[in-house]
């Protein structure tokens, strides 16, 4: 007679189910809550023992699973919080403000805007953004103010983002720039003034700050960023700040220049070049450039790319041309000769009463 043939019989995975139920409920929470951790390890721990139920493992295999598996759990946080936008289970540091949380997890960082709501969370992977909420909603700081309390007063910025208004001392192409506390000097001219050496502030930048290319040393510039750490000793003390963004717009809408002609005229000057233009002065000494209550050199504020040539004769009065296709524009104050453009690069910039006659363009030929 023959035997029956046994059939394996099936079991619900109750492991697996507890295992999955936990892991929803951890992102049903989205709150900042140090059981979620834990809560993770536990639904880890039912879906070993639901493997162990249809494979033969051993208990050092059981524990080794566990560890991987955790590991494993918080990639899985990662692309959760990515893909649902929550907040992170594994966070491990909170950097909060009056109205901001931001919640650090492995390889990413979420940004609350608003403590109240926990809609419209951002995420930010690997760190990459600046401050990305509304930096209007934090109070502006004197960069004076700042750098003479921080010291004493540094457990209140650790950690925190400051947003600074002050002149830079130092500038390092578009990633990082330095400030210093200051006084007034009685030299006007470029917004200069004496920095002291007793304290400086070290300013890193997220990303290349392209804004930095319209600033120099002595500029005033508005910054936002994360007060991170401070070393050195009494009188030479060092404070850094990364993740800053730039707040401020140095390029110039609204400014007055001013010249102070040469008591007898000479050879035109060659100011500045672009790729297909040569300023030059003639008959003038100086030329400066007024804006916001300071005053520049001409030449400064061009190499600062805080204005370009075509911006000295933009707000002309009246045109005049000659019979050679150059054109004299004439301002307030002065009088801007531009060149013909299809034989010359020239741009002169001259008095009020400049002529036609007084300067000559010079003349480009094709090779």
């Amino acid at each position: 007679m023959a035997k029956k043939k046994q059939t394996k019989k099936k079991t619900t995975p109750i492991a697996l189910i507890i295992s999955l139920l936990i892991v929803l409920v951890i992102y049903l929470i989205n709150r900042l809550v140090f059981v979620r951790p834990i809560m993770w390890l536990v639904a880890i721990i039912f879906f070993v023992i639901y493997l162990k139920q249809y494979y033969k493992m051993t208990v050092k295999q059981m524990l080794t699973s566990i560890i991987i598996l955790f590991f494993v759990s918080i990639v899985l946080d990662g692309i959760i919080v990515t893909v649902f936008k929550r907040i992170p289970a594994f966070t491990y540091n909170v950097v909060s403000s009056e109205k901001v949380n931001i919640y650090y997890s492995p390889g990413l960082r979420v940004w609350q805007c608003d403590k109240n709501s926990y809609k419209n969370l951002i995420i930010d992977q690997f760190y990459n953004k600046g401050y990305v909420c509304d930096a209007n909603d934090i109070v502006t700081v004197d960069s004076n103010s700042f750098l003479n309390s921080v010291i004493e007063n540094f457990d209140d910025y650790h950690n925190q983002y400051v947003k600074i208004n002050g002149k830079i001392s130092k500038k390092n192409s578009q990633k990082s720039i330095e400030m210093r506390p200051y006084i007034e000097s009685e030299v006007k001219v470029n917004g200069y003034v004496e920095f002291s050496n007793s304290i400086v502030l070290k300013i890193f930048f997220t990303e290349n700050a392209k804004e930095l290319d319209e600033y120099d040393v002595y500029d005033d510039i508005t910054i936002l960023g994360l007060v991170k750490n401070i070393e050195g000793e009494t009188g030479n003390y060092i404070v850094y700040m990364d993740n800053a963004k730039v707040l401020s717009n140095n390029s110039l809408t609204n400014f007055d220049i001013s010249i102070n002609p040469e008591a007898r005229c000479s050879s035109k000057k060659l100011l500045a070049i672009s790729a297909d233009k040569e300023l030059y002065s003639y008959c003038l000494k100086e030329i400066f450039v007024s804006y916001a209550e300071n005053t520049s050199e001409l030449i400064d504020i061009l190499s600062s790319n805080k204005l370009e040539i075509p911006d000295l004769y933009k707000n002309y009065s009246k045109i005049e041309s000659d019979d050679k296709g150059n054109k004299m524009y004439r301002l307030d104050n002065y009088s801007v000769l531009v060149c013909n453009s299809e034989n010359s690069k020239d741009i002169i910039i001259g008095k009020k009463n400049m002529n036609f006659t007084d300067t000559e363009c010079s003349i480009y030929e094709e090779s």
